[in-house]
């Protein structure tokens, strides 16, 4: 008997210890620091930071952060991850000009729990960057057969940076004759790229003309805004 207890004591003292889960959420974050934006043609980006979170007990950093941002009114919603402590966060511009919005991070440890909080801070969103380009040009006197203009009701303006969409203005004649030369400030939501601008003329039956050979300006901080 004596022999049997040795042995399971011995037996006891050999098996292994099975090391307890871990099962405790980190902290959340700190306060975030947001910095100024950074404006591109699409979008801003914000760098967010804030300090690392000592998961317990052994108190060492988290591996993983989780964010969510997105804008106040529940549209343009974003998540992911960063294995630092610095998100550089990319927002687009918001459809209706400046907005607010939200950024929110969360820590998570190496056993993947998830702190219970979020620390969260706003978002001061500015609207699209915009330039402005005065147009000046001459109104058609006569038709494309050579006879005077007599019934001259608009000119259109077609206008596009780079590669995107054209769009077109539409400018009231000043007579039905026309001849003055005119100018008009166009306002560009782009700080960068090639503007082309290309003109028609639209008499009052609705007939429009053939365009204009296109005129570009380069848009940029050397070119100026005019």
């Amino acid at each position: 008997m004596r022999a049997v207890l040795i042995g399971l004591a011995l037996l006891l003292a050999a098996s292994p210890v099975w090391a307890q889960s871990d099962i405790t959420p980190p902290p959340p974050p700190g306060p975030l620091t947001v910095g100024k934006p950074a404006l591109q043609s699409t979008g801003a980006t914000f760098k967010v930071s804030w300090e690392a979170v000592l998961d317990p007990p052994a108190n060492v950093p988290v591996p993983v952060y989780r964010w969510t941002a997105g804008f106040n009114d529940g549209s343009g919603p974003l998540q992911g991850a960063v294995a630092s402590t610095v998100l550089m966060l990319r927002l687009p511009y918001h459809a209706s000009g400046a907005s607010s919005g939200f950024v929110c991070v969360l820590a998570e440890d190496a056993a993947g729990n998830v702190s219970l909080g979020a620390t969260c801070a706003t978002l001061a969103i500015p609207a699209r960057p915009t330039t402005t380009h005065t147009i000046d040009y001459r109104e058609p006197t006569t038709k494309a057969d050579g006879t005077p203009l007599q019934g001259l009701a608009s000119l259109r303006l077609y206008w596009r940076v780079d590669d995107g969409p054209e769009t077109v203005v539409t400018l009231p004649a000043s007579s039905p004759t026309g001849g003055l030369v005119r100018s008009f400030v166009l306002t560009v939501p782009a700080t960068s790229g090639t503007l082309s601008v290309t003109l028609t003329a639209v008499d009052v039956s609705g007939n429009e003309s053939a365009r204009t050979a296109p005129t570009t300006k380069v848009i940029g901080p050397a070119a100026g805004g005019e």
